[in-house]
């Protein structure tokens, strides 16, 4: 007989799943100026620390290029959190899970 799969089964195989993985994250603000522009706080260098960690647990990374787009595209897409003060201004976090 088979067990009906349910939404308690799938988050404890998940978690389990979650148990076994390695990953890294690099984290940066977003802040809006003076003049409503939002800018990122040194995204390159954000991405040249998670391909140098990647490198250490033989993952692979996003180029420089893909890690800023995916970025500024999370940013713009929530251009309402980001605000002029970089204390209250959202940090977004870019993860990279392995098996």
């Amino acid at each position: 007989m088979f067990a009906q799969i349910t939404d308690e089964i799938l988050a404890q195989a998940s978690h389990i799943s979650v148990t076994f993985l390695q990953g890294i994250f690099e984290g940066l603000k977003a802040y809006r100026t003076e003049d409503g522009h939002i800018n990122l706080f040194r995204p390159e260098e954000n991405a040249q620390r998670m391909k140098i960690g990647a490198d250490r647990f033989c993952m692979p990374s996003p180029s420089v290029d893909q890690f800023v787009n995916a970025v500024k595209q999370t940013a713009l897409a929530n251009k309402r959190w980001v605000l002029i003060s970089s204390y209250l201004s959202p940090k977004f976090k870019v993860f990279v899970f392995s098996m």
